[in-house]
């Protein structure tokens, strides 16, 4: 229908009913335009639908309405969320969540650290200790005669043979 569009006497013709003059001039494009006869037709029939419905009056927020309705229509269908889509949601919203939490993730590797290397370094420390008072305990003489106690591992194998058959 790209004539329908500029001609008043078309758009008339679909609200009332033509006068005869009207008539005539429609005839008349519509001989120029085949096009226009099979638009004419749809348009026609279309009224004839919309006057038989019932005329009911329209609420004060009709149009809110439907722009609401065509928004909806055109909103993509809401997928499920998988389980790392939902703990991720909050934050990737909000940055000074996620800031907040990775420093206070930062604060707790640190002071986790710090503790691991406070208590290494007091058993080291009570190591050092230990090895003090073994000092004073133990002569450093017993110490010197290392080669009587390397003697000891070098027992011959058979003489343990013989007293593992002596206390069977």
């Amino acid at each position: 229908m790209q004539n329908s569009d500029n001609n008043p006497g078309f758009e008339a013709g679909l609200r009332q009913p033509l006068t005869s003059e009207e008539r005539v001039r429609l005839r008349a494009e519509i001989e120029r335009n085949p096009a226009l006869k099979e638009a004419l037709t749809e348009d026609v029939a279309l009224n004839a639908c919309l006057r038989q419905l019932s005329t009911k009056p329209l609420s004060s927020n009709f149009t809110h309405q439907v722009l609401c309705a065509i928004q909806q229509d055109a909103r993509p269908a809401r997928q499920p969320r998988t389980l790392f889509q939902w703990l991720d949601w909050p934050w990737r919203y909000h940055g000074m969540a996620r800031a907040t939490v990775v420093g206070v993730t930062l604060l707790c590797i640190g002071l986790s650290m710090q503790v691991y290397q406070n208590r290494s370094r007091v058993r080291y420390a009570r190591s050092v200790a230990e090895m003090g008072r073994v000092s004073n305990v133990l002569n450093p003489e017993v110490l010197k005669d290392f080669e009587a106690i390397y003697r000891l591992q070098q027992v011959p194998v058979a003489v343990d043979e013989e007293l593992l058959a002596a206390l069977q």
